[in-house]
């Protein structure tokens, strides 16, 4: 079964596919979040202030602003 999902996100950065029903995005001067577009569940996985700019995902590693992070 599919489930219709929306998400609204103001001033996000960029948003990236992380599988087959999650997504991590990063909202300017907020953090880095997963959204599972299957569970409809959001969750925040870093805070702070920056841009947040996710340039790659690769081996469970969040690559922004020259920054990475471990999912």
């Amino acid at each position: 079964e599919n489930i219709d999902s929306q998400l609204v996100i103001n001033d996000f950065t960029n948003i990236l596919k992380y599988n087959e029903y999650t997504f991590i995005y990063g909202v300017k001067n907020v953090g880095i979040f997963m959204y599972n577009s299957k569970t409809l569940e959001k969750r925040q996985l870093l805070e702070g202030e920056g841009n947040f700019n996710i340039e790659k995902i690769e081996n469970d590693i969040i690559y922004y602003d020259g920054k990475q992070i471990k999912i």
